[in-house]
């Protein structure tokens, strides 16, 4: 059980090896994403490990773009609910476009510009150069001479 707040800006995580310090990242990835998969194992050992048979789950809260969000995702029994001012969305389907119409980014973009897996922080310099140009044009919101 850990609480972990965040400050406006840059963040930085520091801690020895095995101190949990990838492991906030794959949560806060997991929760946006539903894809608990980043970790070595089974995801649903991983995250039940040493849960004493409580409920497992991230309960993240943030901002984006003057919005005020709660996303929590349940492992066992597998639940999601999104909180999006008064309204409450709760299918995979519904919190997965809700969350991404919201952040204005993709899937693709989120695992491999915003979370990079460790071992990988320069996996984004091995796609050709159209792609890292149209991702870096998603994620800062540089409009394309189409878009002009």
């Amino acid at each position: 059980d850990r609480t972990v707040e965040f400050q406006k800006g840059l963040n930085v995580i520091v801690g020895p090896n095995g101190s949990g310090k990838s492991n906030i990242l794959n949560a806060i990835y997991g929760a946006l994403t539903g894809d608990f998969g980043r970790n070595s194992g089974k995801a649903a050992e991983n995250i039940s490990l040493n849960s004493d048979g409580g409920e497992s789950s991230v309960d993240l809260h943030f901002s984006h773009n003057s919005q005020d969000l709660r996303l929590v995702r349940r492992l066992d029994p597998a639940d999601r609910q999104l909180y999006v001012n008064d309204k409450i969305y709760t299918s995979d389907k519904e919190v997965a476009e809700k969350l991404l119409h919201i952040l204005e980014v993709d899937k693709e973009i989120l695992s491999q510009y915003v979370f990079v897996e460790q071992w990988d922080n320069f996996g984004p310099l091995a796609l050709s150069a159209a792609k890292r140009i149209s991702a870096f044009q998603k994620l800062f919101k540089i409009a394309t001479k189409q878009d002009r």
